[in-house]
């Protein structure tokens, strides 16, 4: 059994409406894309996220060591003396409200720079412009595949070609599918 190889300028001319279509509909995607700065503000936003984390590690490893050398420093200063053990329940009880209290204030500074991050991740995603340019250029595609099938024979479309032009339809399909529906249901839209 020989492989069906098309000619190529047959190729080209039953073919290339629908090719040119789907590139058509990718560059108006990748414009949609780029003309928002997703790219620059999702890294501004992970960025901005690691480094309040960090910030708020730090300090908490700063509250942590001061704490620790409050306490040695007061049971150092108190060791001999009659009331020894009395100042090292409060050392202690100083040391203990502090550390617990840093780690509240780390909790909570963590838990703001992740909604934080969290909001600024889903107004990329849900950006409105976004949204209806890729619904335009998926419109715009839909008119396009109709013209190409109105100026293609249809005489001329052997069983690959077929294939190859259905491949860039179920590129497209699933483009605009991830778009409209899972990223908006990821999103909450």
């Amino acid at each position: 059994m020989s492989a069906i190889a098309p000619d190529p300028s047959r190729l080209e001319k039953t073919c290339g409406p629908f090719q040119r279509a789907l590139q058509n509909y990718l560059r108006a995607l990748q414009e949609a894309w780029e003309g928002q700065d997703v790219e620059q503000r999702g890294q501004e936003a992970h960025q901005n996220y690691w480094h309040v984390l960090h910030d708020a590690q730090m300090a908490a490893q700063k509250g942590f060591l001061e704490a620790y050398q409050n306490c040695t420093k007061v049971v150092q200063e108190a060791s001999g003396s009659e009331d020894f053990a009395k100042r090292v329940n409060e050392a202690y009880e100083v040391y203990m409200r502090t550390m617990h209290q840093s780690q509240v204030e780390t909790q909570k500074c963590f838990s703001d720079a992740h909604q934080n991050w969290i909001r600024t991740s889903q107004e990329i995603w849900r950006n409105e412009d976004f949204q209806k340019r890729a619904r335009e250029a998926y419109q715009q595609y839909l008119r396009d595949l109709r013209e190409a099938w109105a100026e293609t024979d249809i005489n001329t479309i052997e069983p690959p070609l077929l294939a190859a032009i259905s491949q860039n339809m179920i590129v497209v399909a699933w483009t605009a599918f991830a778009i409209e529906q899972w990223w908006g249901q990821c999103w909450g839209k």
